[in-house]
C-alpha cells in the first residue's frame, strides 16, 4: 500500500476534491491518504498549490482541461448533441477543433467548482452529474499522481458523443492555411464544428502572422469549413474591457455578421460563472437552425444549466 501526502483548500477541509478522490482510493484499499489543508485566495477561488501546478512546458490547451470553462463548454456540447436533455432522433455530428498552442504561462487552476460540497452539487453537479464526476476524477487523479492534464483525456473518456471528430495539432504561427486544410480533412464527416481558441475572435490588431495568433480564431478560418453547409460554434472569452458584457457580445456578433456576410445574427449563449465566456452559434442550414434553436430554448427553460443561471441567452 502506498502513502501519498496531498494538500487542499482549508475552506473546504475534508470535502475537497483531492480528499474525496483519495478517500475513494483508500476505501478501495489502493492507498493510504493523508490530508494537509492550504488557504484559499481572498475571493474564495481555491487554487492548486504551486507544487501541484502544471509545468511550464504544458500547452495552454492542456492546462485548461477540467477547469470550470471546460465544464460549461462540454456541458453545452453534450446538450446540443443530445447526450443530455430531450432525446434527438437525428443529432448533429460534432467535431472539435482545438487551437492548441505553446505560448503563455500555464493556467487552468479554476477547479474549485469540483470541490465536494453541497453548494457545488447544487450549482454545478446537478446540471450534468456524469460530466461533473468525470472531470472531477480527471483533475483529482492529475493532482494525486502529478500527471499533466491533456486534451486527449476528453476523447479517451467519452465525454462527447462517440462519433465526435477531433483535431488537436498545434497552431503554427506561419502556414496557417495548411493547418486549416488539415483540420478540414480531419473533420469532414461532421456537420457541427466547435472552434475552441484560447481567447476567441482575433482583435483587428492581431494578424495571422503575429506570434500571438495561435490563441485566436480569424473569420477567414471559418471560410475553410463553409462547404458543405456546416454549422459553427465559436468560443469567446470576454475580457474586462469598456462596456457591459451585453455590449461586448453585441459588438462581436455584429462583427461576425459583417465579416461572414451572415443573413441573421449568431445565436449567443453567455456562460456567467467565475469568468464570462460566450458561445456564438452560426447555423449552416435552416434545418440546423431549427434544431439548435430548439435545443438552446430547452437548455435555458428546462435544464438546470438555464434554471440556475449558469447559461443565459443574449
Amino acid at each position: 500500500m502506498s502513502t501519498i501526502l496531498i494538500t487542499g483548500p482549508a475552506a473546504t477541509s475534508k470535502t475537497s476534491l483531492v480528499y474525496a478522490l483519495l478517500s475513494r482510493l483508500r476505501d478501495a484499499g489502493r492507498t493510504a491518504a493523508y490530508y494537509k489543508p492550504y488557504s484559499a485566495t481572498p475571493d474564495g477561488e481555491h487554487r492548486v498549490p504551486r507544487r501541484f501546478r502544471l509545468a511550464k512546458e504544458t500547452t495552454m490547451r492542456d492546462s485548461f482541461v477540467g477547469d470550470i470553462g471546460d465544464f460549461g463548454k462540454f456541458g453545452l456540447l453534450r446538450y446540443l448533441c443530445g447526450v443530455t436533455g430531450p432525446r434527438l432522433d437525428n443529432p448533429l455530428r460534432l467535431a472539435v477543433i482545438w487551437y492548441r498552442n505553446e505560448s503563455g504561462s500555464a493556467d487552468g487552476n479554476r477547479i474549485g467548482y469540483l470541490n465536494v460540497s453541497d453548494s457545488n452539487n447544487q450549482m454545478y453537479r446537478v446540471c450534468d452529474p456524469v460530466l461533473y464526476d468525470t472531470l472531477q476524477r480527471l483533475v483529482g487523479t492529475s493532482l494525486i499522481a502529478k500527471i499533466k492534464r491533456n486534451i486527449g483525456q476528453i476523447s479517451n473518456n467519452c465525454i462527447l458523443p462517440d462519433n465526435t471528430q477531433y483535431y488537436d495539432v498545434p497552431v503554427p504561427v506561419g502556414k496557417r492555411n495548411d493547418w486549416l486544410r488539415r483540420a478540414f480533412n480531419e473533420t469532414y464527416k461532421a456537420n457541427l464544428i466547435f472552434f475552441d481558441p484560447d481567447n476567441g475572435l482575433a482583435p483587428k490588431s492581431v494578424k495571422p502572422q503575429h506570434k500571438e495568433s495561435p490563441k485566436y480564431i480569424f473569420t477567414d478560418d471559418l471560410k475553410h469549413f463553409a462547404k458543405p453547409r456546416r454549422s459553427f460554434i465559436i468560443y469567446q472569452h470576454l475580457n474586462q474591457r469598456r462596456g457591459t458584457a451585453e455590449e461586448r457580445i453585441k459588438s462581436i456578433s455584429e462583427r461576425l455578421m459583417g465579416e461572414l456576410n451572415l443573413a441573421r445574427p449568431p445565436q449567443c449563449l453567455w456562460w456567467r460563472r467565475v469568468s464570462d465566456r460566450v458561445y456564438f452559434i452560426i447555423p449552416g442550414t435552416d434545418r440546423h437552425a431549427e434544431i439548435l434553436d430548439e435545443r438552446l430554448n430547452a437548455l435555458i427553460a428546462y435544464s438546470k444549466w438555464g434554471i440556475l443561471g449558469n447559461f443565459q441567452r443574449v
